[in-house]
């Protein structure tokens, strides 16, 4: 009983943090630091500065001052791409305790060398500025030994001094060139060297042009670096057309434009993988403010609310419990296949009145709100009654390690008949295939978000809806048609974006939607 006690109480817990009772780790300093990073990789600078912002309040309030710093000088490299220079010196001006951590304080001066090197002030003073913090910075970062800064900042160097001393300029590049390949950042080496082979194709040295052209086009060869290889084409390029090679000149000029493209599509693929990362991270902050919101509004409904679910909980407790001691006591192989059948059968059984008691619950929760909640909560009360659906075939047939999935769309579209018209007709045509249990449920799944697309848009008024899965060589060809249209804008909502994700789920494959006549299908093993 002692155990059971303590899992009543961790499932309390967890109850708790569910409903926000603890601190959802998307309120971090981390979280909106990270967040902020994926912003700016997107060029979505006023969102970055937002969760940057936030996440320097936060530091603040907890009295973290390396990251306060840390954050600040992202914040004011941000600046520093949208134009805002003067803005940026000013935070970088207020970080008196940046000394305090050597690393960061050279990265601090490296981004005020930056940020001076935009503005465009009279005289010298501009020149002077950079100097002077490329300067600082490099006597720290040599003083404490940090190479792969001190490689970068020989790099700026040597692109602020550019025509004004051409010596002082290779020797700089060279230094950054040498340290990056001590450090093994080949990279970063063909950047450095690829700016001294700008500087050789300027002066007209032709002898180092041509050689280290060679060299480092050796080391791009079978490289993702599109961005390096554009800016080497394009030199070698420059240097072929004031020799009047135009053959050679036209040749790298066109080898400089596919890399461009290559570069423009990497920057497009990670820059889709940032926006489904960010889209699941504020999906899930989204449904967490709703949350607290709606909890803040209905506190009585909660605590009712909270009373199911805690019985709820109980209930399952005990089913667990029950579970464990039948399959102890039960020693003997006959017996205990016997028990197990019958445990399998009760417990999908309880599970499948537990779906119907929530279903219930979140059904009496609704009945208050208004047009647009309670239709989210339809929409979830659809996905219930899928799985619950599931578990009425589970405790059905005791053997029930694969499931018909005829006999589970049949069930599921049982479900729909209440609210759909009598001119409305759903025809199926399955062959005969039967899914693994912990997997019919995603199937299921993808066929109600299927049918709530139908009746969601009003086709499920009147017509005929085809449903047909049939075996093509070794797959199974799966097809749901109801003769609705798809706008553009449709075709990329939420609900086809969950549909493509539970397809994933079941390995589906070569996925297509014809919104003209609204036609799904994709391909699947059993």
């Amino acid at each position: 009983m002692k155990g059971t006690l303590l899992l009543i109480f961790l499932l309390i817990a967890n109850f708790g943090v569910l409903y926000g009772q603890n601190t959802p780790s998307s309120n971090t300093f981390e979280s909106h630091f990270e967040l902020a990073k994926k912003y700016e990789g997107l060029s979505l600078y006023a969102e970055s500065i937002d969760e940057i912002n936030l996440a320097v309040q936060i530091a603040e309030k907890k009295g973290w001052k390396k990251k306060i710093v840390a954050a600040s000088i992202f914040l004011a490299e941000t600046k520093r791409k949208t134009g805002d220079y003067n803005e940026g010196i000013i935070i970088l001006k207020n970080l008196q305790s940046s000394n305090q951590y050597p690393q960061l304080h050279v990265d601090k001066l490296g981004r005020m060398a930056a940020l001076f090197h935009e503005l465009h002030l009279p005289d010298n003073r501009q020149y002077d500025s950079v100097k002077y913090y490329l300067n600082t910075a490099l006597a720290l970062a040599d003083k404490y030994d940090f190479q792969h800064e001190k490689a970068g900042l020989y790099n700026e160097i040597g692109y602020m001094i550019g025509h004004k001393d051409l010596d002082s300029c290779l020797f700089v590049l060279g230094e950054a060139a040498r340290i990056f390949i001590a450090t093994k950042d080949t990279q970063n080496y063909v950047v450095a060297r690829t700016n001294m082979l700008r500087t050789y194709e300027t002066v007209g040295d032709d002898l180092n042009t041509m050689a280290t052209f060679n060299e480092l086009n050796e080391l791009v060869k079978g490289k993702k670096w599109y961005a390096a290889e554009r800016e080497l084409y394009v030199t070698i390029s420059s240097f072929h057309n004031k020799k009047g090679d135009t053959v050679n000149a036209n040749y790298w000029r066109l080898k400089s434009r596919e890399s461009e493209i290559l570069n423009i599509h990497s920057i497009s693929s990670n820059r889709l993988n940032s926006f489904r990362a960010i889209y699941e991270t504020e999906k899930y902050q989204n449904q967490i403010a709703q949350n607290q919101i709606e909890l803040k509004k209905q506190k009585k409904k909660r605590n009712e609310l909270f009373l199911y679910l805690t019985i709820l909980l109980l209930i399952s407790a005990l089913v667990l419990l029950l579970l464990f001691r039948e399959r102890k006591l039960k020693r003997t192989v006959g017996k205990a296949n016997e028990s197990y059948e019958m445990l399998l059968v009760e417990s999908n059984h309880r599970i499948k009145n537990n779906l119907q008691m929530i279903i219930s619950m979140l059904q009496y929760s609704s009945r208050d709100l208004k047009d647009e909640d309670s239709k989210a909560f339809k929409n979830m009360t659809g996905k219930i009654q899928t799985i619950s659906a599931l578990h009425k075939h589970l405790y059905i047939d005791v053997h029930n390690e694969l499931v018909d999935l005829n006999g589970y769309f049949t069930a599921i579209i049982a479900l729909y008949q209440d609210i759909a018209s009598d001119k409305f007709r759903i025809e199926v045509d399955i062959d005969e295939v039967s899914i693994k249990s912990e997997r019919i449920v995603y199937f299921g799944l993808i066929f109600n978000e299927m049918l709530s697309n139908t009746f969601e848009h009003g086709n499920g008024l009147e017509g005929n809806l085809e449903v047909n899965v049939k075996a093509v060589n070794n797959h199974y060809h799966f097809s749901y048609q109801d003769n609705s249209s798809f706008v553009d804008g449709e075709q990329n909502g939420t609900g086809i974006t969950l549909i493509k994700q539970l397809v994933g789920r079941v390995k589906g494959i070569d996925f297509h939607l014809d919104g003209s006549i609204g036609k799904y299908e994709f391909y699947f093993q059993e």
